[in-house]
C-alpha cells in the first residue's frame, strides 16, 4: 500500500514538473469532464500502476499463468491509453518503465528489510 501511494505521489510530481499535456483529440468511452483536473500527460499513471502491480504479482506467485495474464492485461492497458489518444506513445512508455523501476525497488526493500530468503514473499498457490 505504501509503495502504490509512492507510485502516484511519484507520478503527481513528475506531470507537474515536466506539465507535458496529453494529446488534444482524445477518445473518450464515457461521455464525462473527469479529466479536467490532470491535464498532464507525461507519464501515463495506468501504464506507471499496471506495470508496478505486473511485477509485483509476477515476484509474488511465481505462476506461469498468472504472469501470462497479468502481462496480457498490461498491454491491453498499453495499448488502451495510445490508441484512445489518452497519452502518447512516449508517455506510455515512461509510465510503464517508473512502474517497474518502483516495483523493483519495492522488492529490494521488503527483501532487505523483513528477510533473508531468496524469495521471501513467494505465495505457495499450489500450482
Amino acid at each position: 500500500m505504501c509503495f502504490t501511494l509512492l507510485s502516484y505521489v511519484v507520478n503527481f510530481s513528475i506531470k507537474n514538473i515536466v506539465k507535458q499535456p496529453r494529446p488534444t483529440n482524445e477518445i473518450r468511452l464515457f461521455n464525462s469532464d473527469h479529466m479536467k483536473i490532470d491535464t498532464y500527460g507525461m507519464p501515463s499513471g495506468h501504464a506507471q500502476i499496471v506495470s508496478f502491480f505486473t511485477l509485483i504479482l509476477m515476484y509474488l506467485y511465481k505462476n506461469t499463468y498468472l504472469s501470462i495474464f497479468s502481462l496480457i492485461v498490461s498491454l491491453a492497458t498499453y495499448y488502451q491509453r495510445w490508441l484512445y489518444r489518452a497519452h502518447t506513445l512516449g508517455q506510455v512508455v515512461v509510465g510503464a518503465c517508473l512502474g517497474a523501476a518502483t516495483g523493483y525497488i519495492f522488492i529490494f526493500y521488503i527483501n532487505d528489510t523483513y528477510l533473508e530468503d531468496e524469495n521471501p514473499l513467494q505465495l505457495d498457490n499450489g500450482l
